[in-house]
């Protein structure tokens, strides 16, 4: 009998030991199941035997990013019929854009003369107190640097400011460090730090981006500028590539070539136009710079700078089948000013892709027009267009020229179309244009901008000035 009890309170205990596991398995999956929920096992078994099982898939995450708003100029069209009026368009102060309003620039400005007294000029302000040593963990020292000794920061900081004038480069100044970020003709960044040395005080050139043979020369005359050295002009400097027309070169005088046809001349405008069609932007980059270089007689045959000036300047050109480079060209120049895309793409590798093609864009059209003009076939190009040219494009480049201290170098291309369509003898119709627009005051602004800060604006400002009061 008392074996008999013994196995009974055996089978007892596990009873209660199987029934107090499963409790705990049922608390286990209660915690883990949501409220109002059922466990994974439980739903995994219901499923199972519906015979509807379904394989468990990731949960995947969305977020929102904002698309950069790029501007693509595939052969827009442009208005001729309803050219804009001169009442409406945007009057221009000597900050720059000032909005539109009803009145033209003129009324609301003195008498433009250009002043003879030279306004101070932009300084670099430097002193010895906020110069510290070069950080150790930065990349190694430049070759485009030097030491200089037994000079002030303050009269180090005045001859690089004023080679920078002389050479027209743009330059902000940091209000936080002892840093210029430069600019030059060229399109080429790059920066200037000053660093204390037992020696003396370090000046370092450092590029970011741009042609490597036009920052050398930039460089290196601000180097030479920084130790007291002597420093020759830009226009006094031989030609970085090329110093003849390639038609003058020895070698093509003594070479016997087959002469080229029309075709054959207008392929490589035809590949231009090709580049600046694509979507993508390099290419129009790419694009950009070829017509740049096509329409430079030093750069390439006459004829064909003379074909690929045509196709820039004449909206009727019969190139125009597949592309109309026309177009594509003179949009950039009023329609696009490069703000508004700068604004989404700052800190990014296409920080300044607008603002550069429509820098090439009006040099192009500088070119073009001083090309025909010489070439004596300016007023017969542009003849069936020159209400639109009167219309449009002069206020355009009236505005680029007021707009002098935030973008000098395109004021300067500016001043050089204005001249040359002013300089036609076969009419005076520009240059009427140009005053009715406000462009002798514009002009009279980026003379002294380009007297303080930049000297390649101040001569052609100038140029431009002279020519229009000789069109009376």
């Amino acid at each position: 009998m008392s074996s008999k009890r013994n196995n009974n309170d055996n089978i007892d205990d596990k009873l209660h030991g199987n029934e107090a596991n499963r409790a705990c398995d049922v608390a286990a999956s209660a915690a883990a199941t949501p409220p109002g929920g059922r466990s994974a096992e439980g739903l995994f078994a219901a499923r199972g035997a519906r015979g509807d099982l379904e394989e468990e898939e990731p949960t995947m995450r969305s977020v929102a990013v904002p698309a950069h708003r790029r501007v693509l100029h595939f052969e827009p069209q442009l208005k001729r019929a309803e050219a804009p009026r001169l009442s409406k368009q945007p009057t221009l102060s000597r900050g720059g854009y000032a909005g539109d309003q009803s009145e033209v620039l003129k009324t609301h400005l003195p008498k433009p003369i250009i002043s003879t007294s030279k306004p101070p000029a932009k300084r670099w302000v430097v002193s010895e107190k906020v110069l510290t040593p070069r950080p150790t963990d930065f990349p190694p020292l430049e070759k485009t640097s030097r030491v200089v000794s037994a000079v002030t920061a303050a009269d180090l900081a005045v001859r690089i400011t004023d080679c920078l004038q002389m050479r027209s480069v743009k330059a902000k100044y940091s209000k936080t460090e002892v840093l210029a970020k430069c600019r030059s003709t060229d399109f080429v960044k790059f920066y200037i730090r000053l660093y204390s040395e037992q020696e003396g005080i370090l000046v370092e050139v450092q590029k970011v981006y741009g042609d490597s043979m036009s920052f050398f020369r930039d460089s290196r005359a601000i180097l030479d500028a920084a130790e007291g050295r002597a420093v020759s002009k830009p226009e006094e400097e031989e030609p970085l590539y090329l110093r003849l027309p390639v038609s003058q070169m020895e070698f093509i005088k003594d070479a016997t070539l087959p002469p080229l046809t029309f075709e054959e001349e207008s392929e490589s405008v035809n590949i231009a136009a090709e580049l600046l069609a694509s979507h993508r932007s390099d290419s129009n980059m790419l694009g950009m710079e070829s017509l740049v270089t096509l329409i430079d007689p030093l750069k390439s045959l006459r004829s064909s700078a003379v074909i690929a000036a045509k196709r820039v300047l004449c909206p009727e050109d019969t190139g125009h089948d597949s592309f109309n480079l026309h177009n594509y060209v003179m949009s950039l120049i009023i329609y696009n000013n490069g703000s508004a895309e700068a604004a989404t793409l700052d800190g990014t590798a296409m920080e300044n892709h607008y603002a550069q093609l429509r820098n090439l864009a009006i040099s192009s059209v500088a070119n073009a027009i001083a090309l025909l003009l010489e070439e004596e076939t300016l007023w017969e190009s542009i003849r069936s267009s020159r209400t639109w040219y009167g219309d449009v494009l002069v206020p355009a480049l009236v505005r680029d020229i007021a707009m002098a201290e935030e973008c000098p170098h395109e004021a300067c291309y500016a001043s050089r179309c204005l001249t040359s369509l002013a300089s036609m003898s076969e009419s005076t119709l520009f240059a009427s244009k140009i005053r009715e627009a406000g462009g002798m005051m514009a002009l009279k602004i980026a003379h002294e901008v380009g007297t303080r800060e930049y000297a390649l604006l101040a001569q052609d400002a100038g140029k431009c000035h002279q020519t229009i009061l000789r069109c009376r």
